[in-house]
């Protein structure tokens, strides 16, 4: 079954190495997941993930300039 992956993370330089990172990751390993989206925009992020009943979160920890957004939006 192909498992969504979903990445939020304010920095862009970190987003896009990251995005980069996990998508190199799932096509050498052959793993059956896809990378939904990588944002920054948490509405963005909401509005791919109302679709999907699971999945593989990426949640940066100080979003926003919140210290603790990822967790927040975690929780």
């Amino acid at each position: 079954m192909l498992s969504n992956l979903f990445y939020l993370e304010d920095n862009e330089t970190q987003r896009v190495e990251y995005k980069s990172i996990i998508k190199n990751i799932i096509m050498i390993k052959e793993y059956d997941m896809q990378l939904v989206v990588a944002t920054g925009d948490l509405h963005e992020l909401m509005n791919n993930i109302v679709n999907s009943k699971e999945g593989l979160f990426f949640l940066g920890y100080g979003n926003w300039g919140q210290t603790q957004a990822g967790l927040n939006l975690a929780d």
